[in-house]
């Protein structure tokens, strides 16, 4: 196969029947393993050196063998498409045979299994098809390829090879204990019953959000399933596919989660999330402001700490600047009227604020007298939601304005967060906010002073 393309350079100047004859030739060669129908039907790829022991357990299903596997491979390192030109192959082999991809969602379990079906046709053209639908692809000899999803069901078939690629969805999901324990129920409660006993292939591919993901728990319960991690850096700091300083930006931008998508090895919450301030004196001369609000509900100025976070996007370098971040303890009626004077010092400012709990009736008594005051609906615990803006920190795109009015409680706050049970972290919701307005396209551009 390693002269696969300089073949079929050849092969357009043969005679029509020569030219099947070698297309037979070269067909029978690409089923010999998968690295080599991936090649056929991807001429621009090379041979997936980096994937080898995982490219090993699928050509033994790919030739007859039963295996049963579990693997964690950094993300766009040709993972999915090794693996639906592998369903294919299996599919032109054993036409009789029944594959079940499962992943998170049915939809896109159904965007994957078309991606392999349309490998499957045209390399097998002339191949009698019974069902052809989004959730079914059977074959006249039985054989074929259905979907679901980690909350659907598996009812019809018995399977020979069940494939689970990405149950998780994100870091939202795989922090929830109820999205976990769904997985894990998933494949006790309805995988299972499916499967034939000794007989059914099984492969489970997905990034290591979290210990106690279905990984982990197989990893505990199931020996006879095998785990193989393939690091972006290995434990002799030799990189799989791409350089190591490629890998050690990654690292820098987000530990947490380099751990865990390219290292396959979850590390908990309590590591603090942002690395060092890096400062600036210099304003930019086209920019975005916007404002985000955690604010305390109460009648009195005896009240719990509100906060702000004034944030700038340079449209010329697209870093985010912090110029002010300022706490205080106030009635709503006081603080209505420091929020009024941040918006008559900048026009064309923003705001931000969560509108659930409290914060919802705050938004509601500010939302007439301080606009554009926008709701902000974001998902997951406070780690969760520091993960985007902690990300562009360490790479250096929040900078902090040496001349800005900052109060010391934010740097402390900044400095201390680790998403585990911190006693103050309002800056750090004020901060998030601020970044989700400035990411938004909407905001206008301004010239400072």
């Amino acid at each position: 196969m390693a002269t696969l393309k300089h073949t079929i350079l050849i092969m357009s100047k043969l005679t029509p029947k020569q030219y099947l004859d070698s297309l037979r030739l070269i067909k029978e060669l690409a089923i010999k393993d998968v690295a080599s129908f991936l090649m056929f039907n991807n001429k621009d790829y090379q041979k997936p050196k980096h994937l080898q022991p995982i490219i090993n357990e699928i050509d033994l299903i790919c030739n007859g063998a039963v295996s049963k596997m579990m693997f964690s491979v950094p993300p766009q390192h040709y993972k999915s498409v090794s693996l639906l030109n592998a369903v294919a192959l299996y599919l032109t082999k054993y036409p009789h045979k029944v594959v079940a991809y499962i992943s998170y969602s049915q939809t896109f379990s159904q965007t994957q299994t078309r991606k392999a079906v349309q490998i499957y046709k045209h390399f097998n053209p002339n191949s009698k098809i019974l069902i052809d639908t989004q959730k079914e692809f059977i074959l006249e000899s039985g054989g074929g390829l259905i979907t679901s999803s980690v909350d659907g069901g598996l009812t019809g078939y018995a399977i020979d090879w069940l494939i689970i690629d990405d149950p998780i969805k994100d870091r939202l999901e795989a922090e929830s204990q109820t999205f976990r324990n769904r997985n894990i129920d998933w494949f006790n409660d309805v995988a299972k019953t499916r499967l034939r006993p000794d007989k059914t292939s099984i492969t489970i591919v997905h990034t290591r959000w979290h210990n106690n993901d279905l990984i982990g728990y197989l990893s505990k319960n199931e020996p006879s399933i095998k785990y193989i991690n393939l690091k972006a850096i290995n434990d002799n700091n030799e990189p799989l596919l791409h350089n190591l300083e490629y890998y050690e930006q990654v690292k820098q931008a987000n530990a947490y989660g380099f751990y865990s998508l390219y290292q396959g090895e979850p590390i908990g919450k309590s590591s603090h999330l942002f690395k060092e301030f890096i400062y600036t004196d210099v304003l930019p001369s086209k920019y975005s402001v916007s404002v985000g609000l955690d604010l305390a509900y109460t009648a009195t100025s005896k009240a719990d700490y509100s906060v702000y976070v004034v944030m700038l996007k340079d449209y010329e370098t697209n870093k985010y600047i912090i110029i002010k971040a300022k706490c205080w303890q106030a009635d709503i009626n006081e603080t209505k009227t420091i929020l009024l004077r941040l918006r008559n010092e900048y026009p064309n400012i923003k705001f931000g604020i969560e509108a659930n709990g409290t914060q919802k009736a705050i938004y509601d008594m500010l939302k007439d007298v301080l606009r554009p005051l926008k709701t902000m609906e974001l998902k997951g615990d406070k780690f969760v939601r520091a993960q985007d803006f902690s990300s562009q920190w360490n790479l250096g795109n929040v900078l902090i304005y040496s001349k800005g009015d900052i109060d010391n409680q934010f740097f402390e706050q900044i400095a201390e967060f680790s998403g585990l049970k911190d006693l103050h972290d309002d800056f750090i919701d004020g901060a998030v906010y601020a970044y989700e307005l400035s990411k938004k396209k909407e905001v206008e551009y301004r010239k400072f002073g």
